[in-house]
């Protein structure tokens, strides 16, 4: 998934995700292979940004080590 600044190859097949939150706004999240991989093994698109999330952090801790 990429947030919506992101910049996207035009040759890049991706997929628009709507996660829907309670009250809250719905969030779109343009989500790529990576993406659907995750969700081979969980369905769940909120388990799915919960890794992609996850993956975030460790990059970043790791970055400023």
């Amino acid at each position: 998934a990429s947030s919506a600044s992101a910049d996207i190859a035009p040759q890049l097949k991706v997929g628009l995700v709507d996660l829907q939150n309670g009250d809250d706004a719905t969030e779109y999240w343009i989500a790529t292979d990576n993406f659907y991989a995750i969700t081979q093994y969980n369905r769940s698109y909120f388990y799915a940004m919960s890794v992609i999330d996850l993956g975030r952090v460790i990059r970043q801790a790791r970055e400023q080590m």
